[in-house]
């Protein structure tokens, strides 16, 4: 997700940070006139307006949404600390990171890849929906037990068990064709057989992330009556 956060308060600003640990690109502007000249400038995905910048002048930013509209540059609005009823998402301000992570999960549908390709994943199973349902449990009974063996890595300073463990999340994924995950670990499996441990850990971050995801993608669709 590639979102700008329109914020001044250091504390907000701060709260926004285990994004980027999660993979995602953020963008800070102190100000809406900053704000409209980075969008015109940086492809992006979402708006986050803090109400700080919102309290000071409410119709400037209803002036932006406008002027972008028009120029065909208008994206998703989210908020933090007050409501428009037009926002796509607000957060109480300031967020803690259980918010952050609901917060990017429920917009990740809208904005990120979807967490398994239920096309693709059909196709390897034949079209067998009783197959991707056993695959699908086989998987989620499996993937905890390699994401503590990468946690067990790290706390023994161990990369190469990380990259093993990496490597066989990295499979697991790909056979169910869950493509975001699959890539995650593919980028942890190559960042610890380089020994890049701070690269290593972020990356981790975004598989946990991704790994999340598809966990309740699962949950709500192949596995919905289980």
């Amino acid at each position: 997700m590639r979102l700008l956060l329109i914020a001044k308060d250091l504390e907000v600003v701060a709260a926004f940070k285990p994004l980027v640990s999660w993979g995602h690109e953020v963008w800070v502007c102190e100000s809406l006139s900053g704000a409209k000249k980075k969008i015109a400038e940086t492809p992006l995905e979402l708006v986050v307006v803090d109400e700080d910048i919102y309290r000071e002048k409410p119709e400037h930013l209803a002036e932006m949404m406008t002027e972008l509209g028009e120029s065909g540059n208008l994206l998703p609005l989210a908020t933090v600390g007050y409501s428009t009823g037009k926002e796509l998402h607000s957060l109480k301000r300031p967020p803690k990171e259980d918010d952050l992570f609901e917060f990017v999960v429920k917009l990740a549908p809208q904005l990120e890849p979807v967490a398994l390709n239920s096309t693709a994943a059909m196709l390897q199973c034949d079209d067998d929906e009783e197959l991707l349902h056993d695959i699908s449990e086989v998987f989620l009974g499996d993937a905890p037990n390699q994401l503590e063996k990468i946690r067990d890595g790290f706390r023994q300073d161990n990369l190469g068990q990380v990259s093993s463990a990496a490597h066989s999340l990295k499979g697991a994924s790909g056979n169910l064709a869950a493509e975001c995950l699959y890539e995650a670990a593919q980028q942890l499996e190559r960042a610890s057989h380089d020994r890049e441990s701070a690269i290593s850990r972020a990356c981790f971050a975004q598989v946990e992330y991704q790994f999340i995801r598809l966990k309740r993608h699962l949950k709500k669709t192949v596995l919905a009556d289980t």
